[in-house]
Formats: structure tokens, C-alpha cells, sequence
């Protein structure tokens, strides 16, 4: 959505004197916000690319710079690089919007050699790696042969699209019950402790 649509989305928010939670959305000045750390489960995706596939070249596009889970999922990346001794700079990375249109400069960068062909790349999320896959094969670049791209968060939709994508199924399910405790403590004051 755009600024605008979001900022008349917020004045309505506010205007209903309601209690306003978001999930997965950057901190808000004035809603509450839960977000799942990603850090551990996008960290086992590196780890697949370098400990199974044996990927030494491997880049990095996340989300904005502004939000928790591009930043989580970045620093996932770059402390599994250090980890296995691999070699990384700020080449290596970079934050995009998590949708198509940073997908397409990104492998376009790569196309025209403006940056280096790596062995793989570790998109933020699926939408972002469908972009970049069907990008780079519309080149002539093969996917996974030539560069290895994986996806994550693992939506339904990404198995109905023509390319093959290898993702990871992020744990919708916590995210879910990290939500509803922080609403059920706001609401009544009383921690849950299950769900």
C-alpha cells in the first residue's frame, strides 16, 4: 500500500479510540507491534546453502533497512558468513522492499556485471526470490545450475507460480501465538501462558 492509503488507514485506527496491534509491521509510534524473530530460521538457511550445497559466494537481498525482519534476517546472513569463515562485504547485500521491483534491479545488476555472478543468493522472502529467479532465467541464466536462489517465509502461493522455488516455512504459528498473548495481556492485564 501506499503512504497515503496507509496514513488514512492510521487516522481511522486512531479515531476509533481502539487498542491497534500490528503483526510483522515496523515499530509505530503509537500502535503496539508484535514481530517474530527470524534470525534463528533464516540462519538455517544460509547454513543449508554453505554446510549441503557447499556455496562459498553467496548474496544477500532483504527487505527495508526500516524493518525488523530485514534487519534480522540480514544479520542471520552475515553471522553465518563470519561463522564459516566465508568472505562478504557490502557488495554481498542488499536491502530491497521484500517485492518484485528491487528483485528486478538486483538481477539486473548482476546481468549486466555491474556485480559479480555469486554461486546463490538468500532473498528475504518469496516474493523477492520469484522476481529475481524469473528475472535472471529470462537472461539465460539458469536457476538452480548457474546461481542457486532460495526464498523464505514459505507462502502458499509460491507453489503456484512457473518457477521452482526452494523456501523455507517460517513459523506462522508462533508468530500467531506471540500475537494473541500480547493481546490478550494488553486487553485484560492477566499474562497468558498458553495458547
Amino acid at each position: 500500500m501506499g503512504s497515503e492509503v496507509i496514513e488514512e488507514v492510521e487516522e481511522l485506527l486512531l479515531r476509533s479510540h481502539k487498542y491497534v496491534m500490528t503483526v510483522d509491521e515496523r515499530e509505530h509510534p503509537i500502535f503496539d507491534s508484535t514481530q517474530y524473530d527470524d534470525y534463528d530460521d533464516f540462519s538455517k538457511v544460509v547454513r543449508h546453502l554453505i554446510e549441503v550445497h557447499g556455496y562459498k559466494k553467496i548474496y544477500c537481498l532483504t527487505g527495508p533497512q526500516v524493518l525488523f525482519q530485514a534487519q534480522t534476517r540480514l544479520k542471520a546472513y552475515q553471522n553465518q558468513m563470519t561463522e564459516h569463515g566465508l568472505y562478504f562485504d557490502e557488495s554481498y547485500y542488499c536491502y530491497g522492499t521484500f517485492w518484485v521491483d528491487s528483485a528486478i534491479a538486483y538481477a539486473q545488476k548482476i546481468i549486466s556485471g555491474a556485480l559479480s555472478r555469486p554461486e546463490a543468493i538468500v532473498c528475504g522472502n518469496d516474493a523477492t526470490a520469484m522476481a529475481l529467479i524469473k528475472t535472471l532465467m529470462n537472461a539465460g541464466i539458469r536457476v538452480p545450475e548457474d546461481i542457486a536462489v532460495t526464498g523464505y517465509d514459505g507462502y502458499p502461493f509460491a507453489a503456484n507460480v512457473d518457477v521452482t522455488l526452494t523456501t523455507y516455512n517460517r513459523n506462522h504459528y508462533q508468530l500467531g501465538a506471540d500475537a494473541m498473548r500480547r493481546l490478550y495481556r494488553n486487553l485484560t492485564g492477566t499474562l497468558c501462558s498458553q495458547v
